[in-house]
């Protein structure tokens, strides 16, 4: 059938009417470069790499290639054909790129299967998910409260042979087993990036990009790991438990050359001769101020809520977000006032990561300006250094306890706790390793920081010391102690709760297999260890509104001790930080205790008032005793009312009538 010139708006591939044959209106941004464009269409079964079936001329308005077909079969799918023109040398191009609005794609379907070239499914199935009457948790108190955030990776929560699921490394696998989350009391998964990316271009001695921190497109889930109707059962499953989605994503670069075909003078922030900028790091990075990068990311992003129903999204390296057109760092951001000012996203949570590969760092400033929470780094760090009983931080450690106010001056639910994350070391490792083991990457073990504020307890890697592996098992207690009792949201590394080790990998980008994999045998091996330590914590402090309020604390909520009992030693060499919670209101009362020190201390608790203190934590007592948190036996107490604390341990105390 004839076509027409269609409209410029709205982008995409739009259906106009109903039925499975109706017309569809298509329209693409260009830039200035692009000299034509026209509409590829295909109707065979998606098997061969042949010639379009149909080839349809797109007109111009402005910068935006559009038409209309008045009859679009549903099996059909798409591709553009952009001329572009070399202003330099004159030299003419033809690139076939895929809608960067599209939301479904003809992608492969397995992991490392050969890429055929792209083309974007015409009729996406949005409208047809049967949602079930899903609803967001935050509708049954979920926004407010205790919250825990569980960082994963979408294929290395089920690829494992030993996973048992039947759809493994895909969204569907995540659904089998949220009962494993439930059980650890997770109530938000972060997942690591979800957009389609190519993961055979890491371009790093033939290796796999595992990450996904590369992203071709914006709108459509990654094929690998399943359907948009696989997406949107994880989601509605989890939703059903009472589990946010939060999604990782990456508006700072891009992967593909679906953008740069269309323009990179519109889509990119560029140097003064036409090449890339790289303040992301990765060879390119996006221009948000480019209205035009503005409107995309803000359309994404409204799409994966309202069709999606995701809760919230972690933005990788947001000072960009903030860049100008010359790359500058702005004191705000057009698109970020707009999404503040958009009702779409009122219950909607943003996470900034405030750090870029540019040298950017921005703590506070997405939570001042736009009522964002953050990724701490601060927190991670401090509590890293205090822990391992480095001078100087138990001022730090103490202000990362009261929700580091002077970082977020509103609520300290602005702060995303964590003490690991999926870039660098995990939780075992942490405590394992004083310096990287990257040399499986193939960079010379030059990839990944330097810096990790770790410490091995004695011997580097695996050992069979049994004195160091307690002193381990303590260490990695004492952080999800902090992570427990500090106000803010705390935040757990999938795997961590086992004690998953990457064999000292600070970088594992690239590693698709076992180092990266969840292993549900050593959680199961585990379950009566630390994974039940991490459970309980996470319990309690869901069950202490005095843990997990979100305000910050004032003299009447905390008394902060001393080692004697009496002031606390705020000291360059202070490793030892304690304090008494108390809500006078409710009769509940808590001490927490944290001795970093080298050597065991005599620790004199402070009298609660016709109270008895029973023990409810000791990090430096064996399982289950590490933790009791249900008739807790009461505190070992002297005559003169000291508690005993070997080095490096951590313990909780609640105050009973």
């Amino acid at each position: 059938d004839s076509c027409s010139s269609g409209t410029a708006a709205p982008l995409g591939a739009t259906p106009v009417g109903d039925g499975e044959d109706c017309a569809v209106n298509f329209a693409v941004q260009g830039g200035a470069a692009v000299a034509a464009v026209a509409l590829l269409l295909y109707l065979g079964d998606g098997e061969d790499d042949g010639a379009p079936d149909a080839e349809v001329p797109m007109r111009r308005t402005g910068d935006v290639w559009h038409a209309r077909l008045p009859h679009v079969p549903h099996y059909c799918r798409y591709a553009y054909r952009c001329t572009t023109v070399d202003f330099e040398t004159g030299e003419i191009l033809q690139n076939v790129v895929v809608d960067p609005y599209a939301k479904q794609l003809e992608a492969p379907l397995k992991w490392r299967e050969r890429q055929r070239p792209r083309r974007a499914v015409v009729f996406d199935s949005a409208g047809k998910f049967d949602w079930q009457g899903d609803q967001p948790p935050w509708l049954h108190g979920g926004e407010h409260q205790h919250r825990c955030v569980y960082e994963m990776h979408v294929r290395g929560f089920t690829a494992h042979p030993n996973s048992g699921v039947a759809h493994p490394g895909t969204f569907l696998g995540v659904v089998e087993k949220i009962p494993h989350l439930v059980c650890l009391g997770i109530t938000a998964v972060e997942l690591l990036p979800v957009f389609e990316f190519d993961e055979l271009a890491s371009g790093v001695n033939g290796g796999v990009n595992y990450w996904g921190y590369a992203p071709e497109h914006f709108f459509s889930p990654m094929a690998r790991y399943g359907t948009p109707d696989d997406f949107r059962t994880m989601v509605r499953a989890l939703h059903a438990h009472g589990i946010e989605v939060y999604l990782d994503v990456v508006f700072n670069h891009t992967g593909g050359d679906t953008l740069e075909v269309l323009g990179r003078d519109v889509y990119y922030i560029t140097a003064p001769d036409g090449s890339h900028t790289n303040y992301s790091g990765c060879g390119n990075t996006l221009c948000p101020a480019s209205p035009v990068v503005s409107f995309l990311v803000a359309d994404a992003l409204r799409y994966w809520v309202t069709m999606m129903h995701v809760d919230g999204f972690r933005f990788d390296e947001a000072p960009i977000l903030l860049r100008t057109e010359t790359g500058a760092l702005a004191e705000g951001s057009s698109l970020l006032q707009a999404m503040a000012e958009d009702l779409t996203f009122n219950h909607t949570t943003f996470i900034a990561e405030s750090w870029d590969a540019g040298g950017a760092f921005t703590l506070g400033t997405f939570a001042r300006q736009y009522g964002w929470s953050e990724w701490n780094g601060r927190f991670r760090d401090s509590v890293r250094s205090f822990v391992k009983g480095t001078d100087g931080f138990a001022g730090d450690m103490a202000r990362c306890i009261a929700g580091s106010s002077e970082v977020y001056r509103t609520s300290p639910r602005h702060s995303i706790n964590f003490v690991t994350c999926h870039d660098g070391f995990s939780l075992r490792d942490l405590v394992s390793y004083n310096t990287k083991n990257n040399l499986a990457n193939g960079e010379a073990n030059r990839d990944g920081i330097d810096d990790n504020c770790s410490w091995n307890c004695g011997s580097e890697g695996p050992t069979t010391d049994p004195e160091i592996d307690r002193l381990r098992q303590r260490q990695m207690r004492n952080f999800v102690v902090a992570l427990t009792v500090s106000r803010g949201t705390p935040m757990l590394l999938m795997g961590d709760e086992y004690g998953h080790t990457k064999g000292g990998n600070n970088n594992a980008w690239c590693q698709d297999g076992l180092l990266n994999y969840f292993d549900w045998d050593a959680a199961e091996e585990d379950r009566d260890g630390l994974a039940r330590f991490v459970s309980l914590c996470l319990q309690f402090r869901a069950d202490h509104t005095l843990l997990c309020a979100e305000r910050f604390v004032n003299e009447k909520d905390i008394e902060w001790h001393g080692a004697d009992g009496g002031a606390p030693d705020w000291s360059r060499s202070s490793r030892f930080v304690a304090f008494t919670l108390k809500d006078t209101a409710r009769s509940e009362f808590l001490y927490v205790a944290f001795n970093a020190r080298w050597e065991p201390a005599d620790v004199r608790v402070p009298r609660a008032d016709s109270c008895v203190w029973l023990r409810v934590a000791d990090t430096a007592l064996p399982p289950p005793h590490d933790f009791v948190p249900y008739n807790p036996p009461p505190a070992a107490l002297t005559a003169s009312g000291t508690y005993h604390m070997p080095d490096h341990s951590t313990v909780i105390l609640c105050a009973a009538m």
